[in-house]
C-alpha cells in the first residue's frame, strides 16, 4: 500500500491541479467500493510518510 501512496504523491506533487483532481478521484472510487474501511484508508498517508494535503476518504476536502 504504501508503494501506491508514495507514487501517488510523486505523480502529484508538483501541481495543485493534479493532486485535486486525484482527491476527487479517489472520493468517486472510494464511494462505489463495498466494505471500505475508510479510517485505515484515511491513515494510510501518515503511516507511510507522505502527506497528501487530505486524508483519502469518501468525505475528502479536495479544495486544496
Amino acid at each position: 500500500c504504501c508503494a501506491g501512496v508514495k507514487s501517488l504523491y510523486a505523480a502529484t506533487k508538483a501541481s495543485r491541479l493534479e493532486r485535486i483532481a486525484a482527491c476527487k478521484c479517489i472520493v468517486t472510487t472510494s464511494k462505489s467500493i463495498s466494505g471500505l474501511q475508510a479510517a485505515r484508508v484515511a491513515g494510510l498517508p501518515a503511516a507511510c510518510g507522505v502527506n497528501l494535503g487530505y486524508k483519502p476518504s469518501p468525505t475528502a476536502n479536495c479544495n486544496l
